[in-house]
């Protein structure tokens, strides 16, 4: 789906939230929470599904179904015939085909890019905005250089929906924590290991003439779902807009065919990492909370004691009164008893004949 279509109906999925109660969890996270990606088809002649380079393969493939990935043999097919992996919204075109081998399986079903992009998904990021570079420096950067600014905008501008704790339907699903965060994925279009990642992201402009020679750019998110594909000429700052309006807005429509856009192929056990991120969360609080407290002790620890009063049952004393005081008090002691002493003896000298 071209980025242009999935304007259109984000649009009208938008305009449809009026007549139909929206649950209030943003469509990022409804989509990371509840919508399976889609299967993809790896048609493989049967000679080589049982050769002993493949069998094993496929049989981990069957056991451990972490990639969206089904195989079928192929057993029309010739032994030296080749594989075909098949897009889940269009199996009649493959977009490969050809030898299967070890290397080709791990490059179809895996590659750097991503890898990077779960773990910025499964950090928390709305969406990831996959730049598919054309080779030409000065188009590139300035395709990037545009975008980023935009994304940084909305970012500093958007408001995530209100949570109805008390809608069942508005629950959000174990993972990283809700926040409006947009970043640029830049990918080389020469890039060996991400041939397969490119032709998933650009197939829908495999009859768009102009794209061959373009950088292209296509939004990401929930669990690998690519919202709409354009060359990075065709990206106005308006359609940056729209498209992460919709991403960040409340889910209108539930279900996820009804939603633009089409799935990768990743080797992503989503359910097990939003686990592990709700995890992360959650002891990445308690260890804050547990510095906070050893903050507040230490503070404590350091203030100035109190002053301790202790009171017993015994009468209080006097206290002695300053030397200084004494020996006043002892100069007029003796001054009065002098003085008295000299009035008895004047009287005495008086009383005698």
């Amino acid at each position: 789906m071209t980025l242009g279509a999935a304007m259109a109906c984000a649009a009208w999925l938008v305009a449809a939230a009026g007549d139909a109660r929206a649950c209030s969890v943003p469509v990022f996270r409804y989509a990371l929470d509840r919508w399976q990606a889609d299967a993809y088809q790896l048609a493989v002649p049967a000679a080589v599904a049982k050769s002993a380079e493949i069998a094993p393969l496929l049989a981990e493939l069957r056991k451990n179904p972490v990639l969206n990935l089904l195989a079928t043999e192929d057993k029309s097919a010739t032994s030296d015939g080749p594989a075909r992996l098949l897009l889940p919204q269009a199996p009649d075109k493959p977009i490969w085909s050809g030898p299967l081998t070890a290397d080709v399986f791990r490059a179809l079903t895996d590659s750097p890019a991503r890898r990077e992009l779960a773990k910025r998904i499964l950090a928390g990021e709305s969406a990831v905005w996959v730049l598919v570079e054309s080779g030409k420096r000065a188009a590139d950067d300035a395709a990037a250089a545009a975008i980023e600014k935009r994304l940084k905008y909305i970012e500093s501008v958007a408001a995530l929906p209100e949570i109805d704790p008390n809608d069942p339907s508005s629950q959000v699903g174990p993972g990283p924590a809700l926040k409006a965060k947009f970043s640029m994925l830049r990918v080389a279009r020469t890039d060996p290991a991400e041939k397969f990642f490119v032709a998933m992201l650009t197939w829908a402009l495999a009859e768009k003439s102009d794209a061959a020679g373009a950088p292209v750019v296509a939004p990401v998110f929930g669990r690998g779902k690519v919202l709409g594909v354009a060359p990075a000429g065709e990206v106005s700052d308006e359609t940056v807009d729209e498209m992460c309006m919709f991403l960040l807005g409340a889910c209108s429509c539930q279900a996820k065919e009804a939603n633009p856009g089409y799935d990768l192929l990743m080797a992503v056990d989503w359910d097990a990492k939003l686990m592990e991120a709700q995890e992360a969360r959650e002891k990445a609080a308690e260890t804050a909370g547990a510095a906070t407290e050893a903050k507040a002790s230490v503070s404590n620890t350091n203030a100035p004691a109190p002053e301790t009063v202790v009171i017993t049952g015994a009468e209080p004393k006097a206290a002695p009164p300053p030397k200084d005081q004494s020996r006043l008090v002892g100069w007029l002691v003796a001054v009065v008893l002098l003085g008295f002493g000299a009035m008895i003896a004047g009287l005495s000298r008086r009383k005698k004949p």
